[in-house]
């Protein structure tokens, strides 16, 4: 199998030396703008999901920002 390294460390899938560990990888072709008004290709994972300690780390700066 192909590895894929994934730079978002938040991602639930992303394993041991920033590999991908989901069983299939479907990627999504995005032509984004820039800044400075420019263009920039780039191929975006179609799996990515939070991880549990993301998850928990919002719900935490939420009830900060909320004054809880």
């Amino acid at each position: 199998m192909v590895s894929i390294t994934c730079p978002c460390t938040e991602c639930k899938y992303n394993g041991r030396g920033y590999k991908c560990t989901a069983k299939s990888i479907n990627l999504k072709y995005r032509n984004m703008a820039t800044v400075n008004e420019g263009r920039v290709d780039m191929w975006v994972c179609d799996h990515y999901e939070l991880s549990d300690w993301a998850k928990k780390i919002d719900e935490q700066i939420e009830k900060v920002m909320r004054g809880d």
